[in-house]
């Protein structure tokens, strides 16, 4: 079962319209890439090259022009290229958890309500002893009542993460989670994201532009001009 794929993309392309009449940017050309449960995966490259929309495609934020987006989410196969626009929606909530540069907390809730969001959003059932779990695993303890605004960035970022896992997603998908953080919250953050593979069993691709970072995963996947020229398992 650990070495089952998670999800496998198949000959995934993505083009999207330019401002100049008919003429495509090919962010993705032709990609195929399997992930494998309890895994975290780096995806890299220059600035354009197509790591986020690679991000995007394979967690249903973004459709591919071209090709197929397989899950084995433990009940069979299911190609999400296929599914309507509510279908996918239903399925990104029950599945992918997202962690963004940007953190996307709600300001006017307190931590522990940013936390448990996201499953309240899906009337999911709460894990309230997971809950607690998690945040004194991630430091948050004496947060749990403040808001977004009286935390670091660091400690923002730690917060997204713990509502990006608080569901037990299948997938969990961070794109350049430490872009906004200095070099020790940087460190940190990729810390906890190992840990949520090693002790929570989650399966990780995170996008980052750090090379000293994504040698810290355990498989990098370099991508230039929407193909990918190398991907290389990480030896610990």
């Amino acid at each position: 079962m650990d070495n089952m794929d998670i999800v496998e993309l198949r000959g995934i392309s993505k083009e999207y319209a330019s401002g100049t009449e008919n003429t495509a940017v090919q962010a993705l050309n032709g990609v195929s890439l399997n992930i494998k449960r309890g895994t975290f995966n780096a995806v890299t490259g220059t600035s354009g090259s197509g790591k986020s929309t690679l991000l995007h495609v394979m967690g249903g934020i973004d459709t591919a022009t071209e090709g197929s987006v397989v899950y084995n989410t433990g009940n069979g196969s299911i190609d999400i290229t296929g599914l309507g626009e509510d279908s996918l929606a239903e399925f990104r909530q029950k599945n992918v958890g997202f962690v963004f540069q940007s953190f996307n907390l709600v300001p006017m809730l307190t931590v522990y309500e940013n936390i448990i969001f996201p499953v309240q959003l899906s009337n999911g059932v709460i894990d309230f002893q997971y809950v607690d779990e998690i945040i004194n695993r991630l430091a948050l303890d004496d947060k749990r009542n403040s808001y977004p605004n009286k935390l670091s960035g660091g400690q923002q970022q730690r917060v997204a993460i713990a509502r990006a896992v608080v569901s037990k997603p299948v997938l969990l998908l961070a794109d350049e989670p430490t872009g906004n953080l200095d070099k020790d919250n940087s460190w940190q953050v990729v810390d906890l994201l190992r840990m949520a593979t090693k002790e929570y069993k989650q399966t990780v691709v995170m996008v980052t532009h750090d090379d000293g970072i994504a040698v810290q995963c355990d498989r990098v996947i370099r991508i230039e001009d929407g193909r990918i020229v190398e991907d290389a398992a990480n030896a610990f």
